[in-house]
Order: structure tokens, then sequence, then C-alpha cells
């Protein structure tokens, strides 16, 4: 499979030549890159997260992290340790992810498939042929690293499954086991796990029984260490309040148009993704029909068997879908359902469709065969179309001031300030990782993650304007980021009477007026 290795490779290099900002203006990643440069300085785990909307009562500060598990800094940090600072560092460790994940996930869908290149191939070109994939892995997310251990996990489970040899169920256990120390939705992963155990068939429930237990301990134990070093250093679990807030309509229109984008991404032409969306209508209609027809020719309900991998990452999906909406729902309101969350849905997709791809395209005439050949060349052209077409725009404007309000002029002015002027502003993390400045931050109407209306709010805003009013002391905003617990400018202004100092369409600095 030379092809593969030259597919995974080509994917590196377009992604290094592409971007090299790994930041991306959010949030998560800052806090990524910052807790593997903390650890690398001896100071652990730890950077500006549980505080991360911050107060005008208090600058941010770093505290142990808890609002994240802990492997993807750590891997950081192991990469930063060869020479690299750390942004470099996670960088390169996600772009060499993606190339594992490539070879993976043809390998996966190769012995699924039966042995198939065609499908192998297929598989790993849609991987790479798709402006989400590059994206995940241009940044310094947790999710390709998840990615990469969940369909390992998975594809080493499904081994046992055939061969019933306890080493693979011990390995598959501790592949699932770091996959949820990459993130917390990887109780999915051991969930997935215990239930197939549990109710395969063929093996006395007395096994099965045990079987379960010994992967669902092994998978769980690192989880729950982690769990009670964050209750005694911080004092919380997972810094996720237990509330009631059901998902709103908006992020189900988000996840919907999300998995929309995988198939028709909005970077190729109009033309591309309808034309691409016909054939491949065409094909599954043509495919559905013909199989129909050869099961009632052949006086059979089923004309072959679906992979047991396909049936695993289907289920695992499933359970993944519930796991995120019962997190939304109870314990952290600010999860999106978009192209990154939903990102794990995709790669099981296509470990599902490849793996089902083989047996379809044998039970298929010649017709049909050349149909689902022409349909994977479809989908890979108006991916491959998009994904050029992100990594050239990215390439335009990586690493300049234009780029995004993280390395806009108003950031640079807040840099060349003095130290002993006092900021506030809505944007802490980026300016205390771009700058090194300790900052304060606004005034919160609501808990970020309960959703909870916050009885400081008022207290926080008259600290706010009290001070504002100190000489050396001034507001920042930076217009394109304004999550919405904050006030906006114009509920600020009308509380603060401010005055202008800078400008520019990414930002604003103002001072209180003085009487």
């Amino acid at each position: 499979m030379l092809v593969v290795f030259a597919l995974a490779a080509g994917g590196v290099a377009w992604a290094r030549a592409a971007r090299h900002d790994v930041i991306a203006c959010n949030p998560d990643a800052i806090v990524h890159v910052e807790s593997a440069g903390n650890f690398l300085q001896g100071h652990g785990l730890t950077a500006v997260e549980r505080n991360y909307t911050g107060s005008p009562l208090h600058r941010f500060r770093d505290e142990p992290l808890t609002h994240y598990p802990p492997l993807f800094p750590l891997l950081i940090a192991g990469v930063s340790a060869c020479g690299l600072a750390p942004e470099a560092a996670a960088g390169w460790l996600n772009t060499l992810v993606m190339a594992a994940c490539t070879l993976v996930l043809a390998h996966v869908v190769y012995r699924a498939s039966g042995g198939s290149r065609g499908c192998a191939l297929s598989a790993g070109a849609l991987f790479l042929a798709s402006p989400t994939t590059f994206r995940m892995h241009t940044e310094a997310m947790s999710e390709p690293v998840f990615v990469l251990l969940a369909v390992s996990g998975l594809a080493v489970l499904s081994s046992y499954l055939e061969s019933r040899r306890a080493v693979w169920l011990v390995s598959a256990a501790i592949l699932v086991a770091l996959a949820w120390l990459t993130r917390y939705v990887g109780v999915a992963l051991v969930g997935t796990g215990a239930l197939v155990l549990v109710f395969r068939s063929g093996v006395s429930f007395r096994r099965r029984l045990a079987d379960a237990s010994v992967f669902s301990a092994v998978a769980s134990l690192p989880m729950i260490g982690w769990v009670i070093h964050n209750r005694l250093v911080a004092g919380t679990a997972t810094h996720r309040p237990i509330a009631f807030h059901p998902p709103l309509l908006q992020k189900w229109k988000d996840g919907t148009e999300a998995v929309r984008h995988w198939f028709t991404p909005l970077e190729a032409p109009r033309a591309v993704r309808v034309a691409a969306v016909c054939v491949v209508a065409i094909t599954i209609l043509a495919v559905v029909v013909a199989i129909r027809r050869r099961q009632r020719h052949a006086g059979q309900g089923v004309l072959f068997p679906i992979p047991r991998i396909a049936r695993l990452t289907g289920l695992f999906a499933g359970v993944y879908l519930l796991v995120m909406v019962a997190s939304a729902t109870l314990v952290d309101g600010l999860i999106p359902f978009n192209s990154r969350t939903l990102y794990p849905l995709y790669v099981c997709l296509l470990v599902a469709g490849g793996s089902l791809a083989g047996p379809i395209y044998r039970a298929c005439g010649p017709g049909e065969r050349a149909m689902m050949a022409c349909s994977a060349a479809a989908l890979v052209l108006t991916g491959a179309w998009a994904a050029g077409a992100w990594g050239l725009d990215s390439r335009q404007h990586s690493g300049t001031a234009a780029a995004s309000w993280m390395y806009s002029d108003t950031m640079h002015t807040v840099a060349a300030l003095g130290p002993d002027v006092a900021v506030y502003t809505n944007a802490g993390m980026a300016v205390q990782y771009q700058t090194g400045r300790r900052v304060f931050g606004l005034p919160t109407k609501f808990d970020a993650m309960s959703e909870r209306p916050r009885a400081e709010y008022r207290a926080e805003m008259a600290a706010l304007g009290e001070g504002l009013r100190k000489p050396g002391s001034l507001l920042v905003l930076f217009r394109p980021f304004w999550p919405a617990y904050y006030p906006s400018e114009e509920e600020i202004r009308r509380e603060i009477p401010l005055a202008t100092v800078h400008e520019e369409p990414r930002g604003v600095i103002l001072e209180a007026r003085r009487p």
C-alpha cells in the first residue's frame, strides 16, 4: 500500500505548508499549549482554564488543569522536550497524527472489506480529501489524538471478538483508556465496549460478564485516578457543574450543517458539490435496487455479512451522540454541535462505509461497480478541491496581522503597554498568551457552562466601573471575539462613560471619562 503511504506523506506536507497558527483564536488550544509549557517549566499541568471567563475583581491566574483531561498536553510536552516550542510541538504532533490516522484507517478498512485495496485507498483518500480533517489536524485540538486512539481501540476490540485472545482485550482497553484521558467524551468508548462484550452471542453469560468487567476496569482506572487527583488539588472533578440546559434548536441546526458539509464542503464550487451529490445519490439508489433483485433471485435475506468493525463503529457513533447530548443537557452548556465535536462521527462513517463497500461491491454487477467507483471518485474530487482551496486560503493569510484579532494592532498595542497599566478585556486568555500580561476579565451575565444567571453580575459591573476610574486603567475589547455571557459593548458604554483611546475593526481600547 505504497499509495496510502504517499497519500499520508502528502497530507502532512500540505498541512505544514498551509497553516502554522495552531491556536487559531481557540481558547481550548491556548489551554493545551500553555499547560504543556507550564508542565515543562516544572509548574505541573496548570493553565488559565478554571476561571477562563475571568472577573473584574481579580486578574486571570493559572490553576490546575481540570476542565480538560491530561493526555494531549502531556503529549505536546513530550514532543516539545525534543527542542520545539510547545506551539510548534502541537502543530507537528497533530499533523503526524493525521498521517497515522490515514494509515490506520486504510488498514482497518482493508481487513474488514475482505482485502479490498480500492476500499482502503478510497477511505484514506476521503479522510485526507476533507477541509475538516486539515482544520482539526492543524490546530492544537485534542480530537485528532482521540480519533486515532478510538479507531485503534475499536479495531483491536474487533480482533478480540474474532480471536478471543486475552491480549487483544487488554490492549483494546488500554487504547480506550488513553482515548478517555484525551477527551472526557471517551466514556462513550467504554460504554460501547461494555455493551458489545455483554451482549455478544456464542459465549456463556459468565464469560461475557467477566470480559466486560475486565475491559471496563482497565479502561476506567486511569480516568478514576485523574478525577481523584482533580478533587484533591482543585476541589472539582472536571469543572463542570450539573444543571439542566437542553441544547437549543440552533445547536441541532449547526450539527446538521456540519454533517452536510462533510460531503459538500463550502470551499468547493457549487457546481462540483451538486454534481457529486447527484452521482452519490444515483449510485446508492442503483446499488440498493441491484441488491434487492439479487436477494429475490437468490432466495435469501442477506447476501453478505456486515463486517464487525462496521457494527462496532455504528454502535460507538450512537453512544457518542447520546453522551454529547447528555453532556450538553446536564453538565456543559458550552458544548457546540459542529464539525469539531462531530469529527469522530465522520471518521466512524469512513470506517463503516469503507468496510461495507467491499462486500457490497462483490455483490453487485459490473454496472453498479462502475457507479460505485465513480461515486467514490466524485467525493474524493469534491473534498480534494475543497481541501486545496482551504490550504491556499490558509497559506495566503497565515502569520499576517490581518489573519486574526489575536495578531491585530489592538493586541500589539496592549503588548506595548507599561507593566503598571491595569487592563480589563473580553479576551483575557488570548491577551495573556500573546503578551504575557495578567489582565482582568469582564462581568459575566450567566455561568458559561451551567447557563445559570449569576447573582454577582451587578456587583462585578460596579467593580469594573470602579477599576476603570483609577488612573492607568484601560478597557480592551476584541470585537470578533464576543461570547454571549459577556455584556455587549453598548451595555458597557451605557453603564460606564468611556472615551476611545485606540480603535480599529478588530478591537477598541477605551478609558473612563474623567469628570
